[in-house]
């Protein structure tokens, strides 16, 4: 089939398809690309379909390769229409942006893949991009000043320190620059106005990873400000308020913003005004790409014809919307290609359809059958593995089909996402005498993986779903075919030597900071000096008595930020005196007493030997192999260290401590899992009923699989149901006991406890507390806490309690959308009603409980048809629990709420959140309520509403700039005279 679908390239026609669904079509796609020498341009329904495509064909051609030279080039679209009034997401518009240039440069990468809304939608002009990019050399000569207002005009922001794409940062000779090309930012160091030398760095660390000798810089965003755009878009602007009638006041209030070049909210609606000759196709940068004529596949053609119908439909009503409200924004024509002028465009190009379904009775001559591909399907694996309870375990079914396709001489192939879980599939497969090869390397880039010996190869990749091609002796299955599904994400390394770069961001003048040699100072900023007429920058401290110690920004590690006390009450260190050396004395004969206290209490612990658990065996690593989320590395060594614990014969006593969805929870499953196999019981308490109600949910869910019985006491169950659990629990047939602080009452006994789980300790009360001082000399104990009381965590800093630190921020692959919008009644009827008609939840953060009523009956008459649950902290503890309960069981479509809810429950469901008047949050409380929406494979949005009005305080004009830096977004405020 594939040649004949190859013969047939060169045709008039579109060729159909028959059969090509999941990683089969990467699969067939990748051959057709390697054997015709040609590139594709593959077209997806939606951004979901085109990042499954994507990753199908990169595991077919070599892997994803790097930001500067990726196999699979992916043109992302934005969720968010021009007349939405909402920024686009600043890392989209970066990646597309990177993906334009590097079809302008000709990046040789092997297929283009977008979605239907990327390909109508209309796109920077190839001149534009091209003299809006720069390339800097190694000995390149480049006026600093220069350098600084072409990044400006390019779309990077200016930031004190570096830390994402599409930013950068001037300090003295040094120039900071974080490219969208680039996985890491580069700092330029000049001789002069001589680029002297280059080097991509670690933006926590601030160590260098590599040196380079070039540094290719694409525009970082659309709406460019520079002479030309801003003249453009002044005169296209001027007419279209001519022709549609506008108020004169919002007409030059644009203009104005566009004078300042001012990134604000809804720009993007003029974005066709910028450019003189207006926007133009992706298809445009196509014989700039490639040399000959690439091949396009329109995946699924009735779905793309939906998905286009569906896009006009959507343009239409939203420019309707535009013009009742008088909003500046040009038609749907000048940001959107029609259906018809893009299958115009299409016709010149060799086209293969997708698709399935058989259209055979309405053949005419001019159209051929479709080509019919006869691939296998992997499915009934993970259908034979959920239903089977052998002796041997789930994986039987796996094993015996691994052994019918060797006996076959068929190539089977696992992807495993990972090397990680690569490794992890190899050692449950060893346990089972199954004999498999883990490949390091993409399977592009390996020739023939069929090896007599060898039931299966294990590759890193991800796919959408397995397949087999038996006649070509090949069978491809996804880990997620083994182990359900796998909610993928990607994890920025941390590196935890880094005390001065992660408080740099926070030092300001006046900072008080502590050298190693000198002792506590005033930080008094950067200065630019010469020594020996080489000038460099140095950090000022300054010390007692004005004496001041230049420090060379190389050595700034010598150096950190003083945590110690209130600044009012610290003096400053004198120079030349032993003030500092007796200080160091002093902290060092503490620590000498503080390690006579430890060797007390381990002595103590050693005297009170625990239970000794056995060694993790493939059940355990079936349990580990299950987890949905890849670890991060913080959370795999916090797993170590539990499980190193509990292998030791005394009782273990550790806190886990990290922030909200770093996987906590996690930690504390392997734990009981490992205590449950070797026939111990549990206790998990919990400090509210919710919060016991939802981690039985989680529980219940995480143990499915297994035959471990979990059970929850808490109010919520009738006494008899109490009763019944309790005298099952002193009869051992209850592994895990959920509860709140009745756990530790009298009436509560268990047949064997091995270990106690207790999740944020510090919202005991003190009689609590007490009991659970002896406990940990007789079971395992372990702590989850994300903000640990100051007590606890001396303990643990100081060695009493053993402690391991999640602090890896899972970034999950379908990031939060984030926006800072005006607080809009149609805006916000929208986004309820986006998250309600895909069967989600939504989040209302009004924290204010005087108001919060007629916020409900604001919300009521908004959208009437959903319904509304109010929570606040000064509801009664039963009539609070009873809404956020049903709220959980989706008895309510929108929660209003205060900022109760910061510290609350998970529910994957709700993936929408709304904050009223988030310029009063400071950026921690931000972080923290954005932190209960995106816990689960849907696209998570959080919309940050501040007031309507355009003229705000100054206090809150530097909250809003907190907010700017953390969502990556202008709000374009103007500050009023006085408070």
């Amino acid at each position: 089939m594939l040649e004949r679908l190859i013969a047939a390239l060169g045709g008039p026609q579109p060729i159909r398809t028959q059969g090509l669904k999941g990683s089969a079509r990467g699969y067939v796609l990748s051959q057709v690309a390697a054997r015709t020498k040609r590139r594709l341009v593959c077209v997806a329904a939606d951004e979901d379909a085109a990042d499954q495509l994507a990753t199908d064909l990169a595991f077919f051609m070599g892997g994803p390769g790097n930001l500067l030279t990726p196999t699979v080039l992916r043109l992302p679209a934005d969720e968010v229409l021009p007349y939405e009034e909402l920024s686009p997401n600043a890392r989209v518009t970066a990646e597309r942006v990177a993906a334009l240039f590097h079809l302008r440069q000709g990046t040789p990468c092997s297929a283009l893949v977008l979605s239907v809304r990327a390909l109508h939608r209309k796109m920077l002009p190839p001149t534009a991009l091209n003299s809006l990019s720069e390339l800097i050399g190694v000995g390149q000569d480049y006026e600093r000043d220069t350098l600084a207002r072409k990044l400006s005009q390019m779309g990077y922001g200016s930031t004190p320190l570096v830390e994402d794409p599409g930013t950068f940062s001037v300090r003295g000779g040094i120039v900071d620059i974080f490219s969208p090309l680039y996985p890491q930012p580069v700092r330029l160091e000049f001789f002069g106005d001589t680029v002297e030398s280059m080097r991509t760095f670690d933006s926590e660390t601030q160590r260098t990873i590599d040196s380079l000798k070039e540094l290719y810089l694409p525009p970082a965003r659309e709406v460019l400000f520079t002479e030309a755009t801003q003249a453009a878009a002044e005169k296209s602007i001027r007419a279209l308020a001519d022709h549609v009638n506008l108020p004169t006041a919002q007409v030059r209030e644009r203009l104005e913003q566009i004078r300042e070049s001012i990134p604000a909210f809804g720009i993007e609606a003029l974005l066709p005004g910028f450019f003189e000759g207006g926007l133009v196709s992706v298809l445009d940068y196509l014989p700039f790409w490639s040399a000959t004529e690439p091949i396009v596949y329109w995946d699924n053609p009735l779905e793309l014809e939906r998905a286009a119908g569906e896009l006009e439909s959507a343009l239409g009503h939203e420019y309707e919307l535009a013009e009742k409200r008088s909003a500046l924004a040009f038609p749907p024509a000048a940001h959107f290609f029609g259906a018809a002028e893009v299958r115009h465009s299409l016709a010149k190009f060799s086209r293969i359809e997708g698709g399935g379904l058989s259209f055979e009775a309405t053949f005419t001559p001019e159209t051929s059958p479709p080509i019919a591909f006869q691939f296998g399907g992997t499915q009934e694996i993970r259908e034979a593995i959920l239903s089977h309870h052998g002796e041997d375990g789930a994986l039987s079914p796996l094993v015996d089909r691994l052994s019918q396709w060797r006996d076959m001489k068929v190539a089977s192939v696992i992807a495993c996402g990972t090397l990680g879980q690569a490794d992890r599939l190899k050692r449950l497969l060893l346990d089972r005498n199954v004999m498999v090869k883990v490949h390091p390397e993409p399977l592009g880039r390996v020739n023939g993986v069929y090896e007599p010996a060898v039931f299966a190869h294990l590759f890193p990749g991800e796919i959408s779903q397995g397949f087999t091609d038996t006649p070509s002796g090949f069978a491809l299955i996804s880990d997620e075919e083994i182990f359900g599904v796998r909610a993928r994400r990607k994890v920025r390394s941390r590196k935890s030597d880094q005390p001065f770069a992660a408080a740099f961001k926070d030092l300001s003048e006046g900072d008080l900071v502590v050298h190693t040699d000198f002792g506590i100072a005033r930080y008094a900023g950067l200065t630019t000096m010469q020594v020996r007429g080489v000038p460099g920058d140095f950090l000022v401290l300054e010390y007692a008595g004005r004496d001041k110690v230049y420090l060379p920004v190389g050595r700034m590690r010598l150096i950190q930020k003083f945590t110690g006390g209130d600044p009012t009450k610290i003096s400053l260190d004198k120079l030349g005196t032993a003030t500092w050396e007796k200080t160091k004395k002093r902290v060092k004969e503490n620590l000498l007493k503080m390690a006579a206290e430890l060797l007390r209490i381990y002595a103590a612990r050693k005297a009170h030997p625990g239970f000794k658990y056995s060694e993790p065996e493939k059940y355990f690593r079936q349990f580990e192999a299950d987890f949905e989320f890849e670890e991060t590395p913080d959370q795999a060594k916090a797993i170590e260290d539990v499980l190193s614990d509990m292998l030791k014969a005394e009782p273990m006593d550790r806190l886990v401590c990290g922030d909200v969805g770093y996987g906590k929870t996690e930690v504390a499953m392997r734990a009981a899992f490992k205590a449950t196999l070797d026939k111990k019981q549990v206790a998990v308490l919990v400090p509210t009923t919710v919060l016991a109600q939802q981690h039985y949910l989680s529980f219940r869910k995480r143990f499915a699989d297994y035959p471990v019985v979990i059970e929850v006491m808490s109010r919520m169950k009738k006494p008899q149901e109490v009763r019944e659990i309790l005298k099952r629990t002193k009869e051992g047939k209850v592994d895990i006991l959920i509860g709140t602080h009745k756990l530790l009452g009298g009436e509560v006994g268990f047949h064997d406890l091995g270990m106690l789980i207790v999740d944020e300790e510090q919202r005991f009360g003190v009689k609590q507390k007490e009991q659970l001082k002896s406990w940990r000399t007789q079971v395992d104990v372990l702590t989850l806490t994300a903000t640990p009381i100051p007590r606890t965590l001396n303990m643990a800093m100081s060695g009493i309690r053993d402690m391991s630190i999640i602090a890896t921020p899972p970034q999950d692959r379908r990031a939060i959308r984030t926006f800072v919008i005006k607080f809009d009644a149609p805006q916000i009827r929208e986004a309820i009603l986006r998250e309600v008609h895909r069967g989600g939840q939504v989040f209302f953060v009004h924290n204010r409980v005087q108001s919060i009523h007629s916020m409900q009956k604001f919300l009521h008459e908004l959208v009437p048809e959903v319904s509304i649950g109010l929570a606040h902290g000064q509801m009664g503890e039963g009539q609070l629990e009873k809404v956020m309960l049903e709220f959980v069981d989706k008895k309510h479509q929108v929660l209003l709420c205060t900022s109760i809810i910061e510290s609350g429950i998970d529910i994957s469901s709700a993936n929408t959140m709304i904050v009223n008047r988030a310029d009063a949050f400071g950026l921690s409380q931000l972080y923290q309520l954005r932190g209960r929406v995106g816990r689960s494979k849907e696209r998570a949005y959080a919309y940050l509403m501040v007031p309507a009005r355009r003229t705000i305080t100054r206090d809150a004009q530097r909250r809003l700039e907190v907010l700017q830096a953390f969502t990556e977004l202008g709000a374009g405020f103007t500050v009023a005279s006085h408070d």
